[in-house]
């Protein structure tokens, strides 16, 4: 039962980074979620290492060493947002010439492997912000939407409170 409890503290905490992640929320959200889940795994490594009834069990340590690299992969580089963009650019190029073209398609809809609560386009009535940029919005709020935009990394005109470059076309933020 002991094994059973530290497999679940060891593989629980990477694989709940890699689903939020993909669940496209604030990056300083992930990023805080990502620190305390290392300091955690931390823990947990010391106490494999130091307490005297935890110190056979070598392949667990291993495991949770694994456990807190992929941690840190993930809360630095955000691979899996990344991974999820790469599978599901051509249906957001395909989205935004839709738009471009005149055509809203209705919301939420999948776009790939993301949820797209609103889209706002150039020139249309619903584009509060009366900027000329598509976006495919993940998360609507009154306060600041988050999602994808189709922008070059310089000059984004919108209240950013994070960013987070995919590529030259599109960029992840939160709005402030």
């Amino acid at each position: 039962m002991k094994r059973f409890f530290l497999w679940v503290a060891i593989a629980v905490p990477p694989t709940l980074m890699v689903v939020l992640s993909l669940a496209p929320f604030d990056i300083l959200v992930l990023w805080l979620f990502g620190i305390v889940v290392l300091l955690f795994l931390a823990l947990l490594m010391v106490a494999l290492s130091f307490i005297s009834a935890l110190r056979p069990l070598k392949r667990m340590r291993r495991q949770a060493t694994v456990a807190l690299l992929l941690v840190l992969s993930v809360t630095v580089f955000n691979w899996p947002l990344r991974v999820g963009y790469a599978f599901s650019k051509p249906a957001f190029e395909l989205v935004a010439e839709q738009v471009k073209a005149g055509y809203i398609p209705e919301t939420p809809r999948r776009v790939g492997w993301f949820l797209i609560e609103d889209i706002d386009a150039p020139n249309y009535v619903t584009n509060i912000i009366g900027h000329d940029v598509v976006c495919l919005w993940t998360h609507v709020h009154p306060y600041g939407n988050t999602g994808f935009v189709q922008h070059g990394p310089e000059n984004l005109p919108f209240n950013i409170w994070t960013h987070f470059q995919l590529d030259n076309t599109w960029q992840f933020i939160a709005e402030d």
